[in-house]
């Protein structure tokens, strides 16, 4: 299975102002995934955050990575 392109929340907000030209305006794109125009504009100006419903309408989807470091401890043995 092919692993998608990892993206970060300002490249997403892009994505998704790139649909929404696409699809001829907010309104458009709004009334074709059931938004509220007040929504989308909310999201595309990052007043309100990227739902995983609005993602999935661009064909995006969150992954939550966790990634484990180790540190050496220091000299009072902390």
């Amino acid at each position: 299975k092919r692993i998608g392109l990892m993206m970060t929340e300002q490249e997403v907000r892009e994505r998704l102002r790139a649909a929404i030209q696409d699809m001829g305006g907010q309104r458009r794109f709004a009334e074709a995934h059931g938004f509220s125009v007040a929504y989308v504009n909310d999201v595309v100006r990052g007043k309100r955050d990227l739902a995983d419903r609005i993602l999935a309408a661009i064909g995006i989807e969150r992954k939550i990575i966790c990634q484990v470091t180790y540190q050496e401890k220091s000299d009072d043995g902390r």
